[in-house]
């Protein structure tokens, strides 16, 4: 119902998107619970299950906000109560930039701009 609500509002490659994940993630793992037992503590269970799939932080956030953004909906709509407007999304990992990553990352570069500017033009 939600999907179809905001389909005249996305563009067809996001509704695509937004449907493989509910059939491939949302719909087989919250399935069996009913709308008024969603809640925190299960968007936290969903997080933690997913990472350790080896789903990435930003997938997940994807689908958290799917779920965030239909509970909102039906919270309009529906009047029902949303207990997942304030769930946290994963954290993104963020990978840590060591000095001798970057100076050979110059280094290289460096050589590599040496080395255009030695060949022969053909």
């Amino acid at each position: 119902m939600w999907l179809e609500a905001r389909r005249p509002s996305i563009k067809e490659s996001s509704y695509a998107g937004y449907r493989h994940k509910l059939e491939k993630h949302l719909i087989p793992y919250f399935d069996k619970m009913k709308y008024d037992r969603l809640d925190l503590s299960g968007i936290s269970k969903f997080i933690t299950d997913k990472l350790t799939e080896g789903l990435s932080p930003k997938y997940i956030s994807d689908m958290v906000i799917m779920v965030k953004s239909a509970a909102s909906w039906a919270e309009i709509t529906h009047n029902y109560a949303n207990q997942v407007k304030n769930a946290k999304l994963p954290k993104k990992k963020t990978k840590e930039a060591s000095f001798f990553s970057l100076r050979s990352r110059r280094r290289s570069s460096a050589q590599s701009g040496l080395n255009t500017a030695i060949q022969a033009p053909e």
